[in-house]
């Protein structure tokens, strides 16, 4: 009882540590960080506190005191892959792109084998529309873990926007592989079939779409019926 243990022993760091874990993972982010303060207030090198601190800022969406507590982190552990990881995230949510590649290529050079810097790297190269390097990453990422669904799906995304329909499909096809029940999927190979004109196929994916629980905004709808396709529900 981390409680029981504070009121025995309050000025042990790591117990409000590892109470502040205990309630970000029963998701109770202000209780977190609140214990991650007192930790800090203890002991101010203390970088898991910063790290973790970290993580519920984001899961709070507060990335500006997230990065802030990602770069104690590093300065005070400079080789934690997943620091860089975790405020190259941070970057990229606040839409600071160079910031986040620096961030996620120094995750690599520490950890070569990070599929998932690989993935969000990619990701950022996606949204500043340099498609090779984005795909060249998405790649990477699924060489290191092949059962890698999200590095699927997002290169299947930009092989579709570069009009490269059939790699799109085969993408997506591979992330029905390993995780049927991903709704979204199957939306957007409905419209690369509806693309190529493989109408069944698309009607075929909508009513798993529907079926898994998706909806289609009204001009999503509209733009598969105007090529032909039978929308469930219309």
């Amino acid at each position: 009882d981390y409680t029981r243990a504070i009121t025995i022993e309050p000025k042990y760091a790591f117990i409000y540590y590892n109470r502040g874990n205990a309630y970000k993972d029963l998701e109770q982010y202000e209780n977190a960080i609140a214990d991650f303060d007192r930790a800090i207030a203890i002991d101010s090198q203390y970088a898991g506190a910063y790290y973790n601190r970290g993580t519920a800022f984001a899961k709070l969406e507060q990335y500006e005191n997230a990065i802030s507590d990602f770069t104690h982190a590093i300065t005070i552990e400079p080789q934690d892959a997943s620091a860089y990881y975790n405020r190259g995230t941070a970057y990229y949510y606040i839409k600071q792109y160079e910031e986040a590649i620096a961030d996620f290529t120094q995750a690599i050079t520490i950890d070569p084998q990070y599929a998932q810097a690989y993935n969000n790297r990619g990701n950022t190269y996606t949204d500043l529309e340099q498609y090779e390097e984005a795909i060249v990453d998405f790649t990477q990422a699924i060489t290191i873990d092949p059962q890698y669904a999200q590095a699927y799906y997002s290169r299947g995304i930009v092989y579709g926007t570069l009009g490269q329909y059939e790699e799109a499909i085969s993408d997506y096809s591979q992330v029905i592989t390993i995780n049927p029940q991903y709704a979204n999927v199957y939306k957007n190979r409905a419209a690369v079939y509806t693309v190529t004109n493989q109408i069944e196929a698309a009607e075929s994916d909508l009513v798993i779409f529907f079926d898994l629980g998706g909806t289609l905004s009204e001009d999503v709808r509209i733009s598969f019926e105007q090529r032909g396709v039978t929308v469930p529900g219309s």
